[in-house]
């Protein structure tokens, strides 16, 4: 029996959201965010968030229908266009449709490739390297509905047991529960406004994918061991890794992120240093990617998507990373990529062996997309 590509990706069917879409007003304000949003393509996402901050006048049932348009329309885009929408009022109103039992009967496919392609809304370079490494159609349908989904929110217990977190959420009447899989791990069920909970503000959980989670867990690091984050953005990994017991500096080229590291640690209780690269134990480089892992929390990655845009900074990255390593260290290199070009790097100076690898597929895991590659230093 043959695999149906093309709608491996399509919303299951919600009449009443598809109704709550279809309405004048939200679907008039979907056609602007959409709208913002491509007038700077590669700046999508945060141009969507700021439009949603901004749009005041929409209630909060407004703003979820909304929301949902917009990012299902990003997400199908391609195969709306296939059906012959042919401006973004077209789109929505064409989405509408999907969610209200619409399956695109009138489609027909194009072959594997440009089909997991129109259902991914990538390029069709991008859904033949997924097929090839995949091989398994069935396995491409998964990854297509699976990329098409929405992200699981998952917490970090910090400081307590994930048992112990989840029993402090069900005190404040947030629902969660443990990821047996991945220690420390708590999904969030539902929606919450986690800002406002006293664990959050006690320092209690931290806001980590899985997938970084399990990245951090499965480092080679000894407490007392001094940490490099050479790329610590806000800290994620950083904080897991001192949690974990390493001597963590944490450095990142944009100071704002930084900012927000040290408050997290302060709220954390956790020691950190903020201060440039210097040399240590474990070097980490979780590198600037595509981000296409990443695809069902932030839709908006496949506009202004440019495959290659990261290469050379990572590869320089990657080097300036295995240069700070002490003899006998480890030096771990990670991407919340699924793509080969940005997973399979080895840095150029001589003397590391390859001792880990691993990669992270969604509908596998469960979990974002994610890579990475551990060599040690001799």
């Amino acid at each position: 029996m043959s695999v149906d590509l093309l709608r491996a990706g399509l919303p299951d069917p919600d009449p009443a959201l598809a109704e709550a879409i279809a309405r004048p007003w939200r679907a008039r304000a979907a056609v602007e965010a959409l709208g913002a949003a491509r007038a700077a393509p590669a700046y999508a996402t945060p141009t969507l968030a700021r439009w949603f901050r901004e749009a005041r006048k929409l209630g909060s049932h407004d703003r979820a229908a909304v929301g949902e348009a917009v990012y299902g329309v990003i997400r199908q885009g391609a195969l709306l266009d296939k059906a012959g929408a042919a401006d973004d009022a077209a789109r929505v109103e064409a989405y509408a449709a999907l969610l209200g039992g619409d399956r695109l009967a009138g489609l027909v496919s194009e072959g594997p490739d440009a089909d997991l392609a129109a259902a991914l809304s990538l390029p069709t370079a991008i859904a033949v390297e997924w097929r090839a490494a995949l091989g398994d159609d069935t396995e491409a349908a998964a990854l297509a509905r699976t990329l098409q989904g929405r992200a699981p929110v998952v917490l970090r217990a910090q400081g307590i047991s994930a048992e112990a977190l989840v029993e402090r959420l069900g005190q404040e009447g947030l629902r969660a529960s443990v990821i047996a899989a991945t220690p420390g791990a708590v999904l969030l069920e539902g929606r919450a406004n986690l800002l406002a909970s006293a664990a959050f503000r006690e320092g209690r959980l931290e806001l980590q994918d899985e997938a970084s989670q399990r990245f951090v867990g499965a480092l080679p690091l000894q407490p007392g061991d001094r940490v490099l984050d050479l790329c610590a953005g806000a800290g994620g990994k950083s904080l897991a890794l001192a949690a974990r017991g390493g001597r963590v500096r944490a450095w990142d080229t944009r100071s704002r992120a930084l900012d927000e590291l040290q408050r997290r640690a302060e709220r954390a209780g956790l020691s950190i240093s903020i201060a440039p690269p210097a040399p240590a134990d474990l070097v980490v480089v979780d590198a600037p990617c595509a981000g296409l892992g990443r695809l069902r929390r932030e839709p908006a990655l496949r506009w202004g998507l440019d495959p290659a845009r990261h290469l050379a900074e990572q590869a320089a990255l990657l080097d300036q990373g295995a240069a700070l390593v002490r003899p006998g260290g480890r030096l771990a290199y990670a991407t919340c990529s699924l793509l080969r070009a940005e997973n399979e790097r080895q840095p150029s100076l001589a003397g590391f062996v390859l001792i880990d690898e691993r990669i992270l597929w969604p509908h596998r895991s469960g979990t974002d997309g994610f890579a990475w590659r551990v060599w040690r230093r001799a």
